[in-house]
């Protein structure tokens, strides 16, 4: 898996505003999948913009970060 050229595709879809593009963005900053640097602000603003396009997987993303920062996890 060529995680670098993913990445690449993700940013290219964002500029045009695909929402699964951010989603997808926002998946690999928050788990660190490039060189293990997680990015909690930038996968949070990914996600976001995903969210208020309707993408419902990114609304899940943002719903299970606020959830796990309510249980102390993040």
């Amino acid at each position: 898996m060529d995680l670098k050229l993913a990445k690449l595709w993700f940013e290219r879809g964002g500029t045009y505003g695909d929402k699964e593009c951010h989603n997808g963005l926002g998946i690999i900053w928050r788990d660190g999948l490039l060189d293990g640097r997680k990015d909690s602000k930038a996968a949070l603003t990914h996600f976001a913009i995903a969210a208020g396009l309707d993408l419902a997987e990114a609304q899940v993303n943002l719903g299970k970060h606020h959830y796990g920062k309510h249980l102390g996890t993040l």
